[in-house]
């Protein structure tokens, strides 16, 4: 999970629509258009808003931020109605998400640091302090860190980090398996391209074939590169720990 930088400017098909009145009011076909989703594609580099995953056959759902129906407070807590209606079709609580993420993750999960201040009585949420990392709000980075391919809290006021640890929970960013598979590889090939480039560098400066070293430091330099990038899968784990890196680029 890492840093979306969103487009400042909605999508024509959110442009002058008027907020819906109540949940009955709320027509998918403005939120799911072509334009939105292809806006949020392009803005979180063809990645899921939470687990970072490649949206490839996964075209991506729609994310509601603030969930519009209803919200719950913790898993197997009743559903609580109504949501946060009014903010259906505002461009800045819409993400794209992966069908694992939006379905089987956060679903309506919305929990606050302080239920008190919920403001969907007055459709005012600006005494509300999520426990969800939005990553078009905040970077991941203040609260989340990676221990290799594990994501962990970072540590805060003696503890952890409340709001990593439960987009960690929430978004089961350690609990299934394919995921953490998936960014294992990602570390082993990462760490096998810093090596290539140690020993491709140590072939330029003994002056030991220095073509072939010259070679396999452009291809390991580029390869790493393309890891790092914004736009490289999973690429958050990278981000931290990693001293050798000579590429960041956040």
């Amino acid at each position: 999970m890492r840093r979306i930088d969103k487009s400042p400017e909605a999508p024509e098909s959110l442009r002058g629509v008027p907020a819906p009145d109540s949940p009955d009011d709320i027509d998918p076909r403005v939120y799911a258009a072509r334009d939105v989703k292809e806006r949020l594609k392009a803005d979180q580099m063809r990645k899921c808003a939470y687990c970072e995953c490649r949206l490839n056959g996964d075209y991506g759902h729609t994310e509601h931020y603030r969930p519009k129906n209803g919200y719950t407070t913790a898993e197997g807590a009743p559903l609580r109605t109504p949501g946060y209606y009014w903010l259906a079709y505002d461009w800045n609580n819409l993400l794209l998400s992966c069908s694992t993420c939006n379905s089987s993750c956060k679903k309506n999960h919305f929990a606050l640091a302080d239920e008190s201040a919920r403001g969907i009585a007055s459709r005012d949420t600006s005494r509300e302090s999520p426990l969800l990392i939005n990553p078009a709000e905040d970077d991941p980075a203040r609260h989340i860190v990676f221990h290799d391919e594990i994501a962990v809290p970072r540590p805060s006021g003696g503890g952890e980090d409340p709001r990593g640890r439960y987009t960690i929970d929430t978004m089961r960013l350690n609990s299934r398996p394919d995921l953490v598979e998936n960014r294992l590889r990602l570390l082993c090939r990462y760490r096998t391209m810093l090596q290539a480039r140690r020993l491709a560098e140590e072939l330029v400066r003994r002056g030991l074939e220095p073509v072939r070293g010259r070679g396999l430091l452009e291809a390991a330099e580029a390869a790493i590169r393309e890891m790092e990038s914004p736009s490289g899968e999973y690429s958050a784990m990278l981000r931290q720990g990693h001293p050798e890196s000579r590429h960041k680029d956040w």
